[in-house]
């Protein structure tokens, strides 16, 4: 089965430091979803919580909130 991302999703838009994320979620049984979206720098062991109860599949957040490095979501 392909999947593809809703149109419902919105496009995404250029804003210095804006840094956004979709994904894609299949419930077998059409219950409705909510997501807690983690973050974690490449050195560090423990994700920390982004963003919690998010109904939509994207999110998007200001960068410059944090250091320069790499960074992981889950």
């Amino acid at each position: 089965m392909a999947l593809t991302l809703e149109s419902t999703t919105p496009a995404m838009q250029y804003a210095k430091g804006a840094i956004g994320a979709r994904w894609i979620a299949i419930d077998d049984n059409s219950d409705t979803l909510i997501y807690t979206v983690e973050i974690r720098g490449r050195e560090r062991n423990r994700m920390e919580a982004l963003k919690d109860k998010v109904k939509e599949k994207y999110i998007s957040w200001d960068s410059t909130a944090f250091p320069d490095g790499e960074y992981r979501c889950a």
